[in-house]
């Protein structure tokens, strides 16, 4: 996989894109300060880490781009940026993960 070239993959495991900058439109399940665990493409969890740039996401959906690092049994993203997309949208079609 060339990782200069935009993929869209509907049900790939995020594990399989571990040390590459990720789109990942997803719900969000849970939020604590500077970390929030959100449901995946593949209807698995991601560990999110936020950084302080971050703020808080207000909405229940979002948009996450940031670094894959799997170290765990969890995947985990380093979140560059975290953007609201709102609270009623279709999960049928959200789901996605676009390799940037």
């Amino acid at each position: 996989m060339n990782p200069t070239v935009s993929q869209s993959s509907i049900h790939a495991p995020i594990k399989e894109y571990e040390g590459l900058f990720v789109t990942l439109p997803c719900r969000i399940a849970t939020k604590n300060a500077g970390q929030m665990t959100v449901i995946a493409s593949d209807r698995s969890e991601v560990i999110v880490h936020m950084l302080a740039a971050n703020r808080e996401p207000q909405t229940k959906y979002v948009e996450i781009m940031g670094k894959v690092c799997d170290d765990n049994e969890v995947p985990e993203i380093l979140a560059m940026r975290v953007t609201d997309m709102g609270n009623d949208l279709d999960e049928v079609q959200i789901f996605s993960l676009w390799i940037v």
